[in-house]
């Protein structure tokens, strides 16, 4: 770490600006005390408030490692880990930035993916550590109690997002190494040192529960509980607290825990109105004649319960090709790269396996389809819809049926703002969803089952999707693990493109098999579950300059593809 080290006071004092970091230096070059810093934050608290803003603007930074379009923060490394599993496949062209991801030859200790999301959590921790060394042990005001959760609950988001990928799941590898810990108490020894080792699994987690933990108690005795609108959303609320530790629970197998912060999610939720997306609000998007409007991609929207919120003064919304939206929507319009060349789709079996009835199998569309002029009409105004121009019309619908074939082309993702006739090519971008309220319901569902009651788990996941997806869905439950093998087959379904397959996969300990789901032939893959494929190398970097560190994950070759012998309506 001692590198990474080395560039973070520079970081923070620079790309952060007025952040918590400052006050550790005195005027004349010394250090003040943490009494001085209390006083100094009882006298000018928009110092520590300074330091608190810097956390959800980093999700979204640009180029904190590379000055390359795929390094746009959270929403990048999560399409990474999107495009190592079977759902999410794409050409392997040059416009593809995440082929290597695809291919499984990106995992390596010198791999972009690596580095971006190591660089981009540790900075994030760093950030973190800086405002919660420097209130008091005794928090009594309600602003300051409101800081320390979000300083606890984001550095408890970064570790769970590195401890998932630097390691095999929780349960059975509890001693595993992973990831090396800096907190508030350490930081200052293990910069000294030059790093520090590398934590095991179970101390990885045991940091991330119990920074959840405090953040809940913070949280609890203020009034913010869950935020509504984009702006807002950015920052941690009770809801979003309670979600985090579900999804952390989820992963440890602590399924009462899990079902019962789900819950408490659910019930806070509601309080504010946050309620998932309804059949009717998709159906009146999607199934009206028209393609998809402003979809997934608004922080507004009821169901977004925390978000990475965009405005024009941001840096993705200006260069309009550095974003989640150009990646991944097909309507990103020139210049995206989707609609240069790197569509995105789903399987072909995962989306075979949706009914007719379900509102969700509007999200991609039927190669088979694609000539009835459902998808491809102009939009209406009214509400949050746009009008799309007949020439844009023509140009995707052309692009869409080119000769090698649609496939399963995603329109689940539109852009926020719209389209503008007179500048195609404005505002390519969109809010990024981090958690929504959908998946508390999944988590709840899941774990009721697999704490020892699958009818109620059933009952739970049957209630959601009848309500919110399917009328006619019908399960008929079981044991808990097929609810919970049920519940995951949803959740592959319903979070497609949200960055939580691959999650899903490792702590089901599952594997990847593409055979069937229409992938290029050198992308058709098997991979078996705890094959190391999964795990991220540390970055070379980091093990050479951190002496603490004396191994690192296996080093693995790209797998051979394998035959697939699946008849497809197309053609790569």
């Amino acid at each position: 770490m001692k590198a990474l080290y080395k560039v973070l006071p520079l970081f923070a004092a620079g790309a952060i600006l007025a952040s918590c970091n400052e006050m550790d230096t005195a005027p004349n070059a010394g250090y003040v005390t943490e009494d001085q810093k209390i006083d100094a934050i009882e006298h000018s608290p928009e110092l520590l408030a300074a330091g608190v803003n810097t956390l959800p603007s980093m999700f979204k930074q640009m180029h904190q490692t590379y000055d390359r379009f795929d390094d746009f923060g959270i929403a990048s490394t999560n399409l990474m880990f999107d495009c190592m599993t079977e759902d999410m496949m794409s050409y392997n062209v040059g416009l593809n930035w995440y082929a290597g991801e695809m291919l499984f030859n990106a995992q390596g200790d010198n791999a972009v993916c690596t580095y971006i999301l190591w660089n981009t959590m540790y900075k994030l921790i760093f950030s973190a550590n800086n405002v919660i060394k420097t209130l008091p042990d005794e928090i009594e005001d309600e602003t300051n109690r409101y800081y320390a959760a979000q300083a606890l609950a984001f550095r408890a988001y970064a570790y769970f997002s590195l401890v998932q990928r630097y390691q095999f799941t929780y349960k059975g590898h509890e001693s595993a190494p992973c990831v090396p810990l800096y907190t508030e108490e350490n930081s200052e020894e293990v910069s000294a040192n030059g790093g520090g080792p590398r934590a095991t699994v179970q101390e990885v987690y045991d940091l991330i529960l119990s920074d959840l933990d405090r953040a809940i108690e913070y949280l609890d005795g203020t009034s913010y509980t869950a935020a509504t609108t984009a702006e807002t959303k950015t920052f941690v609320n009770l809801n979003v607290a309670y979600g985090l530790r579900a999804r952390v629970n989820l992963v440890m197998n602590n399924w009462a825990a899990a079902a019962s912060d789900a819950d408490k999610a659910i019930q806070l939720n509601n309080a504010a109105g946050l309620t998932p997306y309804t059949i009717s609000e998709l159906l009146n998007k999607q199934s009206d004649g028209t393609v998809l409007p402003a979809g997934f991609t608004d922080g507004n929207d009821h169901s977004w319960m925390w978000d990475i919120n965009y405005t024009k003064d941001d840096l993705q919304y200006q260069w309009t090709n550095c974003n989640f939206v150009a990646f991944v929507s097909s309507f990103s319009y020139s210049g995206g790269y989707t609609t240069l060349g790197a569509w995105r789709y789903i399987g072909a079996k995962l989306y075979s396996s949706i009914p007719s009835t379900d509102v969700r199998k509007f999200w991609w569309v039927n190669p088979n389809e694609v000539h009835n002029g459902v998808w491809w009409t102009d939009f209406t105004n009214g509400n949050s819809r746009v009008t799309m121009p007949n020439d844009y019309v023509s140009w995707i619908r052309k692009s869409c049926t080119m000769s090698k074939g649609i496939r399963y082309l995603v329109t689940k993702y539109n852009r926020r703002d719209g389209i503008n006739p007179a500048d195609p090519d404005m505002a390519r971008t969109g809010d990024y969803m981090m958690m929504r309220a959908e998946e508390m319901y999944y988590i709840k569902a899941e774990a009721e089952a697999m704490a020892g009651n699958p009818s109620q788990g059933a009952q739970t996941l049957r209630d959601f999707v009848t309500q919110y997806r399917n009328p006619s869905y019908s399960f008929a439950g079981g044991s808990a693990e097929q609810v919970q093998e049920e519940c995951w087959n949803q959740r592959r379904i319903e979070f497609w493109g949200e960055g939580l397959a691959l999650n899903d996969l490792m702590r089901l300990n599952k594997g990847v098999d593409r055979v069937g789901q229409g992938f290029q032939p050198e992308a058709c893959m098997q991979i078996a579950a705890g094959d190391n494929l999964f795990l991220y190398r540390l970055p070379r970097s980091e093990v050479d300059n951190n002496p603490a560190i004396t191994e690192n994950n296996p080093y693995c070759t790209a797998p051979n593809p394998v035959a697939d012998p699946t008849t497809y309506s197309w053609e790569w």
